[in-house]
């Protein structure tokens, strides 16, 4: 007997989003592991002959009575992982994902190409702005996935035809599907279920890019110019193989013409960008008031925002009169972390790398140093930590500006935050 199992609902995760099958994986690869668990089984299992899983869809080969696989559903129903199942079951056949499967009067077991009655035709329109290869190689991949499927020729010859009719509603050339079916109808179809190819090892050059209608071009330049740095003795020694050129997905209209939130109403906000004092708060006087930063290296820095003592989620410059400096981040109001420099030289201690440098060289005076904004990352719009990107952006100034070297006075610099 065949049965065919599928579940309702893994802790109201939508399947659609990007994690879903990563996650219902593990959730129901955790649930399987306590099923066949040896201290938590059930005389049922011993009915089971075979069991296969597909993300959330089960085919199980069965040898016990039909009111058993019933009790047996009713058993993986009762489960702490918040799983509900539905059944169908037969002793010919069962349809399982793509596949219709049946027991055949000799004993054997055949597959052919199972479609939903609900499905529709959805296979990519020949008009579509991909990749000329790329609409090319559908016809013959959705022939071949007929011939993997199919274990009688008749049922391949039948699942073509319709497969055909679809083809060409979606804009395919009778040319086209004529080759790409005859290429497919002389393939073996043991050497397609069972291949012993070999796995590809090598480590080719990829160029990945966004798709246009200039890829003919961009092809054209590298088979004309790929050759002469495979000529060159030096570079060829690094630059062996053609790149596989990738396309990455273009904007479609959808994209340009819907945004993902609505955008922040700015028309009432100052206009004026650099780092500004609040002019109400005991922090003011550290902060510089000026559009413009001058760098320790000479270079002018304008700031694409306007920040006061009172900004979240800044990466900043701290500016000794001595000509030391400092690059910091804070995801706190940018006086709170200010203070946490100034506040304790008024007590005679020290706790950061700032107030160190000013109690040994400028006997704790707090006048001696002034903070400006380097950058501000807003607040995420749907919320969520800007954490990862104030860590790379106080990487990139601690880098360019050399702070870890005197007269800097960064301990360390750390590119972890791009792994």
């Amino acid at each position: 007997m065949f049965g065919s199992s599928h579940y309702l609902q893994v802790q109201g995760v939508a399947m659609g989003t990007k994690c879903a099958p990563a996650y219902a994986n593990l959730y129901l690869g955790g649930w399987e592991r306590e099923l066949f668990d040896p201290v938590h089984s059930t005389p049922y299992l011993s009915k089971v002959i075979s069991w296969y899983r597909y993300i959330d869809d089960i085919l199980l080969f069965w040898s016990g009575t039909k009111d058993e696989l019933v009790l047996f559903v009713q058993h993986l129903t009762q489960n702490a992982f918040n799983l509900k199942f539905t059944m169908e079951c037969s002793q010919s056949q069962i349809n399982f994902l793509d596949l219709q499967i049946s027991l055949h009067p000799n004993g054997q077991i055949h597959t052919a190409l199972y479609r939903k009655p609900s499905s529709g035709n959805t296979i990519l329109h020949a008009s579509s702005a991909h990749p000329k290869p790329l609409l090319r190689s559908i016809p013959f991949s959705q022939y071949l996935r007929i011939k993997r499927n199919c274990t009688l020729e008749e049922e391949f010859l039948q699942a073509a035809q319709e497969l055909y009719s679809r083809l060409l509603d979606r804009g395919y050339s009778h040319s086209l599907l004529k080759k790409a079916f005859n290429k497919a109808k002389k393939l073996n179809r043991k050497d397609l279920v069972f291949s012993d190819k070999l796995p590809d090892t090598r480590q080719p050059i990829r160029l990945i890019t966004q798709y246009s209608n200039q890829h003919t071009q961009i092809k054209h330049i590298l088979n004309q110019f790929w050759p002469l740095l495979t000529a060159d003795p030096t570079i060829s020694k690094y630059v062996k193989t053609y790149p596989d050129v990738t396309y990455r997905r273009s904007p479609s209209l959808r994209d340009r013409l819907i945004k993902s939130h609505h955008s922040i109403d700015t028309s009432h906000a100052p206009t004026a960008t650099g780092t500004y004092q609040c002019g109400k708060c005991d922090i003011c006087a550290f902060v510089t008031n000026s559009r413009t930063v001058t760098l320790p290296n000479g270079d002018i820095h304008t700031i694409r925002h306007r920040v006061t003592c009172a900004t979240v989620g800044v990466v900043y410059l701290a500016q000794c009169q001595c000509g030391s400096y400092y690059v910091g981040k804070t995801k706190r109001p940018f006086q709170i972390r200010i203070r946490d420099h100034i506040k304790p030289l008024y007590k005679n201690t020290t706790t950061t790398a700032i107030n160190r440098h000013i109690a040994a060289q400028h006997n704790f005076d707090p006048h001696a140093i002034l903070f400006s904004a380097l950058e501000h990352v807003p607040p995420h719009a749907r919320g969520g930590s800007i954490d990862t990107r104030l860590l790379q952006l106080e990487t990139k100034w601690i880098h360019i500006l050399h702070a870890t070297s005197s007269p800097g006075l960064n301990e360390h610099i750390s590119f972890k935050p791009f792994l």
